[in-house]
């Protein structure tokens, strides 16, 4: 599914593909639940290295990856620096603000601080990447079906079909102000300053917000005509198995998610709180 470049969907013939979407989906929270159990920045990133491995094993092309982090890095250094900051103990690098009664410790660029933060982007980086993989590798109609079939409240998975939808026509109508924009000789976007370009994009916001606005008024009176909402049992012009490898990749998954979260609640598997902690997987 695709509309001038933007993909939701790449076909492809790997496992990954083949899954039944309950079970991509039961993947994508496996990863999720491993980003929030484990604080310690090998063992996310560990955890960032396999749901890589998958994302090229399912032959998506690296520009999707570009594309998913592109935004994000900025962001990401500002975590870790901030979290350098404000962590409160740890072996300091730089002192930046006194101790005061204020603040106590805060302000000292600490090592454990750099730590966490960079534990919290690899949380992020790895949620970030593993909805994109269930998407890439799923077309549309299935994954809701799945999300149905998982008991997922229909109105919820409608919602949500809808937002993803929307991306492509989203793009299109961009593309389309901009061009109607440039036989106007409008080119500010393409061809001005740092401050133009900024300012060139109200006159693109503007009509692109009103065609929303009235694509959404539009779908809200089709779903009334439609009486959305009134039928409770459904029924589906696609059915979905789970085959006998999708059950077999569910129980490895719900049983060695059980084996971790008790090595980390009982043996404190994953679990980072200082420099010493690191240093001794280390050596």
């Amino acid at each position: 599914m695709s509309s001038r470049g933007y993909v939701l969907y790449f076909e492809g013939d790997t496992l990954i593909h083949k899954f039944d979407p309950r079970t991509k989906i039961i993947l994508m929270l496996y990863f999720v639940a491993l980003a929030f159990i484990f604080n310690h920045p090998i063992h996310l990133g560990i955890v960032l290295l396999v749901a890589l491995a998958i994302w090229f094993y399912a032959k998506i092309p690296m520009r999707e990856v570009s594309t998913v982090y592109k935004y994000v890095y900025g962001t990401l250094a500002l975590i870790i620096v901030i979290q350098a900051l404000a962590f409160p103990e740890g072996l300091e690098i730089l002192r930046l603000i006194p101790p005061n009664p204020l603040l106590g410790n805060v302000g000292a660029l600490t090592v454990d601080g750099i730590v966490y933060g960079i534990a919290i982007s690899e949380r992020i980086l790895i949620i970030m990447l593993i909805g994109p993989l269930v998407i890439y590798t799923t077309p549309l109609d299935r994954l809701i079906l799945g999300m149905i079939k998982l008991k997922v409240p229909y109105t919820l998975t409608f919602i949500m079909s809808t937002a993803l939808n929307l991306l492509p026509s989203v793009q299109i109508e961009v593309k389309n102000i901009q061009e109607a924009q440039m036989a106007r000789a409008f080119t500010k976007l393409e061809t001005g300053s740092f401050t133009e370009r900024m300012r060139a994009y109200i006159p693109l916001m503007v009509p692109l917000i009103v065609s929303e606005i009235r694509s959404s008024m539009l779908l809200s009176l089709a779903m009334s005509a439609r009486a959305f909402g009134v039928a409770k049992k459904r029924t589906f012009y696609h059915e979905i198995i789970m085959t006998t490898k999708d059950k077999v990749t569910v129980a490895v998954l719900i049983i060695s998610l059980a084996i971790l979260v008790y090595l980390r609640v009982f043996y404190g598997f994953g679990y980072y709180e200082r420099l010493s902690d690191l240093l001794r997987i280390l050596w």
